[in-house]
């Protein structure tokens, strides 16, 4: 039996759910889960649509919205729900702890001591080679990327003392190869997809001779829009006949570069609701 925690969504609702589907799961810990917190989700957007037994999760609500929001201390709110879902696991009878990086050292060490084979998610490389890339990153552009040494030692530890580190590709494994992290320790979980989720679309019936391109995610130096920026401007295509679409915040370091170089057909939506994604990968969509 497992216990899974996360403070964010991330992909912990999807894997605590396949393994609450096949009777693994003993207890999901979060911060936020709209079919928990019934009277928050008049005021959160966020629809959970992931079939966990409600009995199975356990939410610490008051810390969802400093950890959203407040993002250059959700390190401080991340240390208060590590320490937090430790002391729940006390009387977990587990055998598997998984735990997101940067929020579950304590946790980690609890569930050492009680026996449980500890694995650590790390959804992104290696927290070193993370620094290093963005470090040299915005030096090309003029700015200084700011990191926490603190975040870092934590994560350092978290990989150190856990059993095993969960990562999602081979580029993020090979970042935890070249950092000394032993292959033994290391177990590659490449991300799937669930297919409920998605909208089946009906079949486009207008033709377009609109070319479009869609971008999901975070706009910033960090998911190297930059240079799809260059690549965009060396199509040779009329700006009547295509036009791009980015679906996701803007980061704030980013905004006065994507001032500067975004062109007339290129549309800024701003965060959609994940389930309404789907309809943007819909030709019919009006251009």
């Amino acid at each position: 039996m497992v216990t899974v925690s996360c403070s964010a969504k991330l992909h912990a609702f999807a894997l605590a759910e396949q393994l609450d589907e096949k009777g693994l799961l003993d207890d999901f810990y979060t911060t936020y889960a709209s079919q928990k917190n019934e009277f928050l989700f008049r005021f959160v957007k966020r629809q959970d649509k992931e079939k966990i037994r409600l009995e199975k999760i356990h939410t610490n609500s008051p810390l969802a919205f400093p950890i959203k929001f407040w993002q250059s201390r959700s390190h401080i709110y991340n240390d208060i729900f590590d320490a937090l879902v430790s002391r729940h696991l006390r009387n977990s009878k587990s055998k598997v702890f998984i735990g997101w990086s940067g929020m579950s050292l304590k946790t980690i060490r609890r569930a050492k001591n009680a026996g449980m084979k500890t694995i650590v998610e790390r959804g992104s490389s290696h927290i070193e080679f993370q620094n290093e890339i963005l470090t040299g990153e915005y030096a090309k552009y003029g700015l200084r990327f700011k990191s926490n040494p603190a975040v870092i030692r934590k994560e350092l530890q978290e990989y150190a003392e856990a059993d095993f580190i969960s990562v999602p590709s081979n580029f993020v494994r090979n970042t935890f190869l070249e950092k000394g992290i032993p292959e033994s320790k290391l177990f590659l979980n490449p991300y799937g997809v669930n297919l409920d989720f998605t909208v089946q679309l009906a079949k486009n019936e207008r033709s377009s001779d609109v070319f479009r391109i869609i971008y999901l995610g975070s706009l910033s130096f960090r998911k190297g829009l930059p240079y799809l920026f260059d690549a965009l401007k060396l199509l040779h295509i009329p700006g009547n006949k295509f036009e791009v679409v980015f679906i996701g915040k803007i980061e704030d370091d980013f905004k006065n570069y994507c001032e500067k170089n975004k062109r007339e057909n290129w549309k800024f939506l701003g965060h959609i609701d994940h389930y309404d994604k789907w309809n943007w990968m819909d030709q019919k969509n009006p251009s």
